[in-house]
């Protein structure tokens, strides 16, 4: 359960850092974007729930370990999918970005999967068809990536913008 925990928060921690990253590099939102928004919200608040289940699920049957991991797994790829979709379509829309703020990162400009998204569905079919416990700490490990590797964390100083 303690493994659950921390990789939970090292999602949601990720999650919030891509998120800064993100919002410190717009001027403006749009109507999409705000929805978008809401839905990584709803993904996020959601996330207790299959931490919950992956928890109690390590230390019972196969079966067991395997729905929970699958849950958690489908929660992390919509998660990851929806902070994508909202990086690429800022990219998309330069007149929201502020003009002095950095780029946004390549992968934003481009389509398809994320490699923390990747990372994610190969943790998932690895629970699926090998080691539910190994998906569980394969989790764990891109949460970390997440926190360790996130976009905008250069925008966190306290200093003033540049004279």
């Amino acid at each position: 359960s303690y493994l659950a925990y921390v990789t939970s928060f090292l999602t949601v921690g990720g999650v919030w850092l891509a998120h800064h990253g993100l919002f410190g590099r717009l001027d403006a939102v749009d109507p999409v974007l705000m929805r978008l928004n809401l839905l990584l919200l709803m993904a996020v608040s959601f996330l207790p729930f299959p931490t919950g289940l992956m928890a109690e699920a390590l230390n019972r049957s196969r079966g067991t370990e395997r729905a929970a991991v699958v849950v958690y797994g489908a929660m992390a790829l919509l998660i990851e999918a929806t902070v994508a979709a909202m990086w690429r379509y800022a990219a998309s829309r330069p007149g929201l970005l502020t003009e002095a703020g950095e780029p946004l990162p390549q992968p934003a400009h481009e389509g398809g999967l994320s490699v923390r998204g990747a990372l994610y569905a190969v943790a998932l079919v690895v629970g699926i068809l090998v080691l539910p416990k190994l998906a569980a700490f394969g989790y764990f490990v891109v949460a970390a990536l997440a926190v360790l590797t996130a976009r905008g964390e250069g925008r966190l100083s306290l200093r003033g913008p540049p004279a």
